[in-house]
């Protein structure tokens, strides 16, 4: 059950800046009066609606509950108990304001205002304002008696006072659960329709592999034959080159030591030829000359003629090194020129032998590709290997298979929990269960308002009224205050339903110029007397402009003016 405590506001509607607060919960019953326009519905019919749901009871624009001489600062407060903890609303505009406090500390806001707001109705109110308007507030203004909404409306309000809100969120979960598992069934079937191509597909290569793989191995065995014949030729032919090769090495050898010990005779030669020039050019220019070069003297004949025999001896050893040199140097060239020959050869064979290596190297690698080409096909040859990767393909599918027996299972199993869920279903059972109950506590109510007549409602939520010695007519067929009288013993049944549910239980009924219009004085009396049995159990407050013939009735009044333009409660008595 909600226990509403107390409502305040400020800058809201007509009213100023400073709080005003009405107490929820202390009285019994409550005459609320006041000339027309000083605030009695602001106070307590908008203010409630506006601080629950974010929007007036009345068809009013939400910027207009900010008081317009104010311009700001519009707050709305309210205070209530639920299950053992306090909670206080607090609701604004300019600036906008939406906070729920729990024993104290704010509920988490980082949800959307309007993500905030249902779990504020589905977690903490229990209903919403549709249930709220029926339930707890009975007003001329902007109130639609439950007997003229339409069916589905009316299933609404019912579903949402025998708590079947929650088959209905579980029938959402289920028609969730059973759209998942409609993918998850077109998944399974098409991997069950995927494993099954497999399996067709391996007993069909095994089949091939049966009749084509010897064929292929045999050919490959050929190939391998050739090119390993070819590789033992290639390397006699490259073995009788190395033998060649290292016999023209020897040989050539021989010939590299000779250049190499004479390698320095060219110069040698070079430097006594050149020597043998300038010792000629001297003995001509002693026997030319009988000045000295050396010193420019004139030299004795005697001296002259030891000079030119000194060179002479010495042009003559000079010769003979020349000689000497002119021999060793052409065995030099003779033994380069064999040396360059044997080079020439050699050359040509390492040229040969590369090429023949090639070809072997080339024909090692053909034959190592063919020979894992022939394992491959050996492998993919072994049919015992091929026919275990078939029954493990198979069991596979069988697994998919069995999966996918089990999502259909599941589905059916959900397809029956959905039809229950339904409104045909239990929903349905549930509303026939409580149908009889409605009535009673209609024509109940009807009797304690003096209009006896027989109110039946379907399982459709469609009404049949019948009167004695009357056929059956409508709702519409009554007067006002017949129709008056309906509004209130539904409302009231609306009330008893909820407290049997605990939907809509609370401490607080609404009345507002109930009895300011079409019900009669037999009406009103019996109205009040109705009130008056149930003020132990809620506070009552009757929003009327008839204080002088109604205030003894209650236990207590409120009275509202409006002063420069702000309206106040002027008396609580």
């Amino acid at each position: 059950m909600i226990e509403f405590l107390t409502v305040r506001f400020k800058n809201f509607g007509s009213f100023g800046n400073n709080f005003s607060e009405i107490d929820l919960n202390t009285r019994k019953t409550t005459l609320v009066t006041g000339t027309n326009g000083h605030g009695k519905s602001f106070a307590l019919l908008d203010s409630l609606c506006f601080g629950l749901f974010g929007k007036p009871f009345r068809p009013i624009n939400i910027p207009q509950l900010v008081n317009s001489i104010n311009g700001k600062g519009c707050v709305v407060e309210i205070e209530f108990n639920k299950s053992g903890s306090h909670y206080l609303v607090r609701r604004g505009l300019s600036p906008k304001i939406f906070e729920i406090h729990k024993n104290g500390e704010m509920i988490d806001q980082n949800a959307k205002t309007k993500d905030y707001q249902e779990m504020f109705e589905e977690q903490i109110l229990g209903f919403d304002y549709s249930a709220f308007k029926q339930v707890v507030i009975l007003g001329k203004s902007n109130f639609i008696p439950f007997m003229q909404l339409t069916p589905a409306e009316r299933r609404k309000i019912i579903e949402g006072l025998l708590d079947l809100d929650i088959l209905a969120d579980m029938n959402q979960y289920v028609k969730g659960q059973l759209g998942s598992l409609k993918v998850s069934i077109a998944e399974n079937e098409s991997l069950v329709k995927i494993s099954h191509e497999k399996i067709k597909a391996q007993k069909q290569f095994i089949d091939q592999v049966k009749t084509h793989n010897a064929d292929d191995i045999k050919i490959i065995d050929e190939k391998i034959e050739s090119f390993e014949a070819n590789i033992k030729l290639s390397k006699s032919e490259r073995g009788e080159f190395a033998k060649q090769l290292e016999k023209l090495l020897g040989e050539q050898s021989k010939y590299q030591k000779t250049v190499q010990s004479l390698k320095d005779v060219p110069l040698m030669l070079a430097k006594t030829e050149a020597l043998e020039t300038t010792l000629k050019e001297e003995i001509e220019s002693l026997k030319t000359s009988a000045t000295c070069k050396c010193c420019g003297q004139e030299l004795p004949l005697e001296q002259k003629q030891k000079h030119i025999q000194d060179k002479e001896t010495k042009l003559l050893e000079c010769q003979k090194a020349i000689k000497i040199a002119q021999d060793k140097n052409q065995k030099l060239i003779e033994a380069q020129s064999q040396y360059n020959s044997y080079k020439e050869e050699i050359d040509t064979m390492n040229n040969d032998i590369v090429g023949i290596n090639y070809r072997i190297g080339n024909g090692e690698e053909n034959v190592k590709r063919l020979q894992k080409e022939k394992k491959d096909k050996q492998a993919s040859s072994n049919i015992s290997s091929l026919e275990e990767s078939l029954h493990k393909s198979e069991s596979e599918k069988q697994e998919l298979t069995n999966t996918l027996q089990t999502l259909i299972n599941e589905q059916i199993h959900y397809d029956v929990v959905y039809d229950i869920l339904k409104d045909g279903g239990l929903k349905s059972r549930i509303i026939k269960h409580y149908v009889p109950i409605i009535n009673g506590l209609v024509n109940k109510f009807l009797g304690k308002l003096n209009l006896y007549v027989d109110f039946t409602i379907d399982e459709e939520f469609k009404e049949t009224i019948k009167s004695r010695y009357r056929d059956a007519f409508s709702y519409s067929s009554f007067s006002e205050g017949e129709k008056q009288r309906i509004d209130l013993a539904i409302l009231l049944t609306w009330r008893e339903v909820a407290k049997m549910k605990n939907s809509l239980n609370c401490n607080l009924l609404i009345f507002d110029e109930i009895l300011d219009s079409s019900l009669d004085s037999s009406g009103t009396e019996s109205f009040l007397k109705l009130l008056n049995k149930m003020k132990n159990k809620c506070s009552i407050f009757i929003i009327s402009h008839k204080a002088d013939s109604l205030v003894d009735k209650f236990d207590s009044s409120m009275q509202f003016e409006k002063k420069n333009n702000f309206s106040k409660i002027k008396a609580n008595i």
